[in-house]
């Protein structure tokens, strides 16, 4: 796909309004209390405050992003692509870790909105969002008012993340709706890892992914996880879960049987249960040269020392987060478990 760019992005002398006059942006930023006084100018009462880019503090990570692709995914679902400029001052690029979140300030909007990245770093300097439409005012203008050529700034952060630095790397992945976001960004990073062959044979990356959805039409990125699962049967695993009573999943299946008939992945009615973590955590802890052990044992590794390689990401509603974060610390003694929740 080709894309034309502002210049504001590639150094160019002529640069774009942006930078001379400013922008209408956001009236509060609450998020960050090291942000200038003159991060806003009042230009007049009866106006919009001015973002200004010359008055980003320079110590600041905050980058200029353009939006250079939005596409309507599902049912109130947009994924978005946005291209990073270097940073005014310090003239470096914007970076993330895979699972991180940005903050997004955007042109009109008070409010500071928070979004999880779902590509990898080796997209950069773009990055893809995915979202969902709700009344909560970043969402709504990304789902109902950005366009192409729109700008905001963002910056990232958070400690819910992983890559290949990381000393873990048999990794369970639990994910509710939506929060499906940054563990995506996590799995394509392993899969980037197991593409490269950038890790000892003796200790290859594992990843098994629980994800829970209403219906199949409402789960995200199915056919790159498919796809996933198929390329590294013995590195990933996926376990999908409808919750939905009142959808017909099977007709919903007969429309994508080239993506749900695959062996690599499981596609059931109802919530995550025990089974379902027993099975994804004898995965993680099968040898690949034992042939004596598969994922479908009956016996489950169940303390500390046994789970201890396992690092457990978990991302979702509160509820969902609070409940299966219990079961994968107090059931199955994955004491590494982090978790992010999601409104």
């Amino acid at each position: 796909m080709n894309h034309t760019f502002s210049t504001l992005f590639f150094g160019n002398n002529n640069k774009s309004n942006l930078f001379n006059n400013g922008v209408h942006f956001s009236s509060s930023v609450t998020t960050n209390n090291s942000y200038s006084n003159n991060f806003f100018d009042i230009s007049n009462e009866n106006e919009s405050q001015i973002f200004k880019v010359e008055n980003i503090p320079g110590d600041s990570n905050i980058h200029v992003a353009e939006c250079v692709n939005k596409t309507k995914v599902g049912k109130d679902l947009y994924q978005l692509t946005f291209l990073t400029g270097k940073h005014h001052k310090k003239n470096n690029n914007f970076s993330f870790i895979p699972g991180q979140w940005i903050d997004m300030f955007i042109p009109s909007r008070k409010t500071v909105g928070g979004f999880s990245i779902t590509s990898t770093t080796g997209q950069l300097p773009y990055f893809d969002l995915a979202v969902q439409n709700t009344n909560h005012p970043p969402t709504s203008w990304l789902c109902n008012e950005c366009k192409v050529g729109d700008v905001v700034s963002v910056q990232s952060g958070g400690t819910f993340c992983w890559d290949k630095s990381f000393e873990k790397n048999k990794i369970l992945l639990v994910a509710g709706g939506i929060g499906i976001n940054p563990l995506f960004s996590m799995l394509s990073e392993v899969i980037t890892v197991l593409d490269g062959e950038e890790y000892s044979v003796l200790d290859p990356p594992k990843i098994s992914l629980l994800y829970t959805v209403k219906s199949l039409d409402c789960a995200l990125f199915l056919k790159e996880i498919t796809d996933f699962a198929s390329w590294y049967p013995n590195s990933v695993q996926v376990t999908l879960k409808l919750t939905d009573e009142n959808v017909d999943n099977n007709k919903i299946m007969e429309n994508n049987i080239d993506i749900v008939v695959n062996e690599n992945l499981t596609v059931l009615e109802n919530r995550l249960n025990h089974f379902d973590f027993k099975n994804a955590i004898n995965f993680l802890n099968v040898n690949d040269d034992d042939e004596s052990t598969n994922s479908n044992s009956c016996s489950s590794t169940l303390n500390a020392e046994d789970n201890e390689h396992i690092v457990c990401y978990l991302c979702g509603p509160p509820s969902f987060v609070d409940d299966y974060e219990k079961i994968v610390q107090e059931e199955f003694v994955v004491m590494d478990t982090r978790v992010e929740r999601w409104w």
